[in-house]
C-alpha cells in the first residue's frame, strides 16, 4: 500500500490527527524509497497539528497527546534510518 493510499482511507471516518495512519503513510513511503517524502510528511503534520492545537481546534487533551505520538514516532523514524544526531539537534 503506497502512502496516498494510507492517507486517503476512509477520510470522512477517519481521526485528522492519527499518529497512527501518519507514522504508517511515512513508512509506506520509507518502503517506496522516499526517506525524504516521509520526513516532510511529519515535518508538515507536525507543524499543522501543533498550529491547530494553538488555535483551539479539537480537543486539547487529544491534540497534546497525537503531537506527542507523533514526536516519538519522528524520533523512532530517525533511530530507525540511524539519524541519530539528527534528533539531538
Amino acid at each position: 500500500m503506497t502512502a496516498q493510499q494510507v492517507l486517503s482511507i476512509d477520510q470522512n471516518d477517519v481521526d485528522p490527527y492519527s499518529p497512527t495512519r501518519l507514522i504508517a503513510a511515512a513508512d509506506a513511503k520509507v518502503a517506496e524509497g522516499d526517506v525524504q517524502g516521509a520526513e516532510l510528511l511529519f515535518k508538515e503534520a507536525l507543524l499543522d497539528w501543533v498550529d491547530d492545537a494553538r488555535e483551539g481546534t479539537g480537543d486539547p487533551m487529544k491534540m497534546r497527546n497525537a503531537i506527542a505520538d507523533l514526536w516519538c514516532g519522528f524520533a523512532t523514524f530517525y533511530f530507525n534510518l540511524k539519524k541519530v544526531s539528527c534528533l539531538i539537534q
